[in-house]
């Protein structure tokens, strides 16, 4: 590296990569939306709690790029985020959320999910596998996810369970 702003394209291409391929992976073996999102969530809790520095060099850097850097890395942003906004639409469609404005419910997610980042500590009373499980939960509250009139939680979805997710991420 020769610059600071190639060492930060580095680490935010690396990060951002990786969210969007466990993302596009985890929801293409899930029928569901309330599932997919669930996956999104686990996957975000989980990155940002585990690669907390490289997390949070993505997340707030971006203002220290310029030109066709800061283009290039707010694509690859805006595809993450397009991700997450298709889940909400198919679960409003299907109607299985219920969400008023889908694009603030989208930022009131990702923000949610991203803020792992800034007081989560492995030494902390919680594993990170288990802040993922209920930040599930108020993630299918915040949409509202309903089946057959009942609003859905984790334990609804019939899924394998965030520490796929975990063991992913740790390597």
């Amino acid at each position: 590296m020769q610059t600071k702003e190639e060492l930060l394209i580095t680490i935010m291409k690396e990060g951002l990569e990786k969210l969007i391929n466990n993302a596009k992976e985890a929801i293409a073996t899930l029928n569901l939306p309330e599932q997919k999102l669930a996956a999104l969530v686990q996957i975000h809790v989980i990155t940002h709690g585990v690669n907390r520095l490289s997390a949070l060099v993505t997340d707030t850097e971006i203002r220290a790029l310029s030109g066709e850097s800061r283009e290039f890395i707010g694509k690859m942003r805006d595809e993450y985020e397009s991700i997450w906004n298709d889940v909400l639409v198919e679960g409003v469609k299907t109607g299985v959320f219920e969400i008023e404005e889908i694009k603030f419910a989208r930022f009131a997610l990702l923000q949610m999910c991203t803020g792992v980042v800034h007081w989560y500590s492995p030494s902390g009373p919680a594993h990170i596998v288990e802040i993922s499980l209920r930040f599930t939960n108020m993630a299918l509250a915040l949409v509202q996810a309903k089946r057959d009139g009942k609003l859905l939680t984790v334990t609804d979805l019939n899924l394998p369970g965030p520490n796929i997710y975990y063991q992913k991420i740790v390597g």
